[in-house]
């Protein structure tokens, strides 16, 4: 077996109390079936059960731990501390908690191993990382140990870690590509498709189409405005995610509201929006290095379609931290900082990468196609 580790992989360590935002909030923890009867099997950890539920559905068995009006784990202490690891130790722990935010994906004989940037531990660690994923280390798209739309995916790592584009162009540029995988009638026009897309020409050609291709960028501004807002509407209201993104959501709704708007104002506000854009390029090695790695572990589909729904996911993930410090640092006139890069960063991967299905029920609703269409793509990247 060839093993592959994104390089912070080794260097992960839960900062426990002193995360900002605690894995043991905000979702629901599967435990699995054989840490369960290993609880109920010893009479110093047969109370751990008394705060697991159980039912069926469609014939598997489903342990979750039970979680308190906040959605938190009940078996953390006052400080923030599982209980389970204090009195008994990390062996003791359901595998989702053992895990996370570790992946890991089994692909023919190739083992790949790599961490969900859903915990702000690992925003840290890729933001001090130099390199994330190096395409070299298992051969990329050339390696036929490989399906077809590993294959391409491995392109997609290497369009995005090529250095003579932007990051956006980068983005412009694989999204290109996964479209054009998508008009491929055999497995051969597909290794087509990646040839033509190693070509320096074709790069060039798409970069200057990327340049110069207009919008309205008002529209844009309302466009990305509208889906923050939509995107946050279930998210918004809960204890987790509610310091970050209520206020910011409500303040959408005085920028763009229901009754007509003076377009003065919102002229002033695109303006800021152009110039914070600009500026918000300063971080684009690091929101690199993070796509590359949600890329890599994410972008694992034998289905090229639903390859492209979790690469549009990733990758709105960006516009939406983009957009979400933005309406911070307009809202209450406040300097972005790195922890402010790092918490919303991992809220929002929870929020969209975590729920790929649910964002491609979104598209589907709002444009009849989970696959959005190249202007479509390209205006909200603006």
């Amino acid at each position: 077996m060839n093993t592959i580790k994104t390089t912070t992989y080794d260097n992960f360590k839960c900062i426990a109390s002193d995360c900002p935002i605690t894995c043991c909030k905000g979702w629901s923890i599967r435990a699995d079936k054989e840490i369960f009867q290993k609880w109920k099997a010893a009479e110093d950890t047969k109370y751990i059960c008394d705060h697991v539920s159980y039912k069926r559905e469609d014939q598997e068995e489903i342990y979750c731990m039970k979680l308190d009006y906040s959605k938190q784990c009940l078996l953390l202490d006052e400080k923030g501390l599982c209980n389970i690891v204090k009195n008994h130790g990390d062996e003791y722990l359901c595998k989702t908690c053992a895990e996370f935010p570790r992946k890991k994906n089994t692909i023919n004989d190739n083992i790949e191993y790599s961490l969900s940037g859903g915990c702000p531990a690992v925003i840290e660690l890729i933001n001090k990382d130099v390199d994330m994923v190096n395409i070299s280390d298992f051969e990329g798209d050339s390696d036929d140990s490989y399906p077809m739309e590993y294959r391409v995916r491995n392109h997609v790592i290497e369009l995005m870690q090529n250095k003579e584009y932007s990051l956006c162009e980068k983005i412009w540029i694989s999204f290109s590509f996964l479209n054009e995988c998508t008009l491929c009638e055999y497995e051969d026009d597909v290794y087509d498709c990646i040839d033509t897309y190693k070509d320096k020409e074709t790069l060039i050609d798409l970069a200057a189409e990327y340049r110069k291709t207009k919008c309205n960028r008002l529209e844009a501004f309302e466009e990305v405005c509208q889906t923050f807002y939509d995107v946050t509407e279930f998210y918004k209201e809960e204890d987790l995610y509610r310091p970050y993104l209520f206020e910011l959501a409500e303040y959408v709704s005085e920028i763009f509201p229901e009754d007509e708007v003076i377009l003065d104002e919102l002229e002033i506000k695109l303006f800021e929006w152009n110039k914070y854009t600009m500026e918000f390029k300063n971080y684009d090695s690091l929101f690199e290095k993070i796509l590359v790695s949600e890329i890599f572990a994410d972008c694992v589909s034998e289905d090229i379609f639903c390859l492209i729904e979790s690469f549009q996911a990733i990758v709105l993930e960006y516009i939406m931290v983009r957009l979400a410090l933005f309406l911070k640092k307009s809202r209450y006139d406040v300097q972005i900082t790195d922890a402010d890069i790092r918490d919303y960063t991992s809220l929002f991967i929870r929020a969209i990468g975590h729920n790929t299905e649910g964002m491609s029920e979104y598209w589907e609703e709002s444009f009849d196609d989970s696959i959005l269409e190249r202007d479509y793509f390209y205006m909200i990247l603006q």
